[in-house]
């Protein structure tokens, strides 16, 4: 609601598909507004305002996390635009990138749901649901972070999730976490502390083959949101595993599964994790804020402060005006 728009920013186009997609709000989903120009990707910014829509990318003063932008520059696209649950992408003709990229989407499953002379809507008909549940998941422990989003697609096409090592907490693995894979850059990689692999296999890019489709494992969740900050979902689950949400993950996030708090674990290169066991559970995830911006917050509150005062005591001293002249004078000039 801070970006106020107006209809200059806009073609009668534009106007006419945002509007239909502001009706189609409720079906939930990401959007994704594309352009391949960067005024112009300026300019879609103050589009929030109209369309009620959380958006998948955007201008780089929009707050694209930096593993998003990562996990879009170095994944399949369809691949990253599902598991940030992206329903809707925007297209104007004439556009020869975004029209290429729409041509791919075509290609792997989209639909033209709208379309006028100037724009088109697709829409991911097989988007899935914000959370996902994973029965098996690959602790990543490779060295290069573009090598295993490159490989991504192929672990999610198997219903496993991949979880970035970087992410697990300084003791090692935590100890309800069974992987299934070790992702490594090349073999001979160091095992975590912590974590019995025994059973786990391992896998480089050259070696993929040897991956074996998990089981599906629908869940069911509710969702309730308390501003950005807060995010609780009610999930039953029959099997341990991985539940990932579409939201981006940051160091600053943690989580609690019924009342208790656990490894919040970065997966798929760049969505918040957790941890399950079978049952019944409660999770809430919460965003606390890091500590230099408190810092930061209460030397702006103490700098206002001292400004206040010295404003109020300057100012208070120009009203007052001058003190006024004492002279004293000795008996000689008064008998003079």
């Amino acid at each position: 609601a801070a970006y106020q728009s107006t209809d200059a920013y806009y073609t009668e186009d534009e106007r006419a598909a945002y509007a239909w997609l502001r009706d189609r709000t409720s079906q939930g989903g990401r959007f994704w507004d594309v352009t391949s120009r960067l005024q112009h990707s300026y300019l879609l910014t103050y589009s929030l305002s109209e369309i009620g829509l959380a958006r998948y990318d955007g201008y780089y003063d929009n707050g694209v996390p930096l593993y998003t932008r990562q996990q879009l520059a170095a994944t399949d696209l369809p691949t990253s635009l599902r598991l940030h649950h992206t329903r809707w992408v925007l297209v104007r003709c004439g556009d020869s990138s975004a029209e290429d990229m729409a041509d791919r989407l075509l290609a792997r499953g989209y639909r033209v749901a709208y379309e006028n002379d100037g724009v088109r809507v697709l829409e991911d008909p097989n988007v899935g649901g914000y959370a996902r549940f994973y029965r098996q998941a690959a602790l990543d422990l490779g060295a290069d972070e573009d090598t295993a989003l490159g490989v991504l697609p192929t672990f999610v096409e198997h219903n496993i999730a991949l979880v970035a090592s970087g992410s697990l907490p300084h003791e090692g693995v935590p100890a309800n976490a069974a992987f299934a894979y070790l992702y490594a850059d090349a073999p001979g990689e160091q095992e975590p502390a912590g974590q019995a692999t025994a059973l786990a296999t391992w896998v480089t890019p050259a070696t993929l083959a040897v991956l074996s489709p998990a089981p599906d494992a629908a869940v069911s969740a509710f969702v309730e949101r308390d501003g950005f900050s807060s995010i609780r979902l009610g999930v039953s689950v029959t099997s341990s595993g991985l539940l990932t949400i579409a939201e981006s993950w940051y160091p600053n996030w943690r989580v609690w599964v019924n009342g208790v708090e656990q490894p919040i674990l970065r997966a798929n290169g760049a969505l918040l994790g957790v941890w399950l066991e079978p049952g019944e559970q409660r999770i809430e995830f919460r965003f606390h804020r890091p500590w230099y911006n408190i810092v930061a917050s209460i030397v702006t509150i103490l700098t206002w402060l001292a400004i206040t005062l010295w404003w109020t005591k300057y100012l208070g001293g120009r009203l007052k005006g001058p003190e006024p002249l004492t002279v004293e004078r000795a008996s000689d000039d008064l008998q003079a």
